[in-house]
C-alpha cells in the first residue's frame, strides 16, 4: 500500500495535513513534540524565502549567494524532524516508568535533554534568520518565521522545568538549570539582533 500524506516526512506534509495529524484522535501529541512542529514552520518560512531569493538571482541555488543559507535551511529541517520523533519517543517512556512509580533519572534527563537538544536547532535558526535578514530585505517571511521559532524555544524550556524539578540529583538538576538560563540568554541575543535589522531596514 502507498503512504498516505500522513505518511510522509513532516516538512512534505502540508499544514492542513500536519493539523490532522497533530489533531488526530488517534494521535495525542506530545507537549515538546507539537512545539517542535511549531518551530519547523517557522524555520520552513525562512527556507522558502531564501530559497525564492536564490531563483530570483538567475544562477544555480549552489552558485549564488543564497545557496549556503538554503543548505542550512534544508540541514535544520531534518533536525527538526529528528527532535519531532524523537520528543514523542521520550514522551511516552517518561509516560510509562510514571505508571510504575517515580520515574527513573534517564528517563528524566531524556526528557530533558531532549527539549534542549530542540531549543539549540531554533538558536541555530534564529542565526540563520539574522544571516538571511543582513543580504536582503528583512521581509514578513523571516520575521514571522524567526518570531515562530523564538516563540516554540521560549515555550520548550518552560516545558523542560517540572521533569528539573524532578530530578533526584540537586547539582546535576543545578546543570540543567545554567543550560535553561544560558539558552534564554542566547534567544535574547538573537531575537535582539533580528530586531535591530529590522529597525535599520525600516529607515
Amino acid at each position: 500500500m502507498a503512504d498516505g500524506p500522513e505518511d510522509s516526512a513532516i516538512w512534505d506534509q502540508t499544514l492542513a495535513t500536519l493539523c490532522d495529524r497533530v489533531g488526530s484522535a488517534t494521535m495525542v501529541p506530545a507537549p515538546g513534540e507539537t512545539v517542535a512542529i511549531a518551530a519547523l514552520l517557522g524555520l520552513q518560512q525562512i527556507k522558502a524565502r531564501l530559497i525564492a531569493w536564490a531563483e530570483q538571482e538567475g544562477r544555480p541555488i549552489g552558485e549564488n549567494r543564497f545557496g549556503p543559507l538554503v543548505e542550512s535551511a534544508l540541514q535544520l529541517e531534518g533536525e527538526f524532524s529528528g527532535h519531532v520523533e524523537a520528543l514523542r519517543s521520550v514522551a511516552d517512556d517518561l509516560a510509562a516508568a510514571d505508571k510504575a512509580g517515580p520515574p527513573p533519572s534517564p528517563a528524566l534527563q531524556a526528557a530533558i535533554e531532549m527539549p534542549l537538544n530542540t531549543v539549540q536547532t531554533c538558536v541555530e535558526a534564529l542565526s540563520l534568520a539574522r544571516r538571511a535578514g543582513a543580504l536582503a530585505e528583512a521581509e514578513t517571511a523571516i520575521l514571522g518565521g524567526a518570531e515562530l521559532l523564538a516563540a516554540a524555544a521560549r515555550t520548550m524550556l518552560h516545558l523542560v522545568a517540572p521533569s528539573i524539578r524532578r530530578l533526584p540529583d540537586a547539582a546535576l538538576a543545578a546543570e540543567y538549570r545554567q543550560s535553561v538560563d544560558h539558552f534564554g540568554v542566547a534567544l535574547q541575543d538573537r531575537h535582539r539582533e533580528i530586531e535591530n535589522l529590522t529597525r535599520r531596514r525600516a529607515w
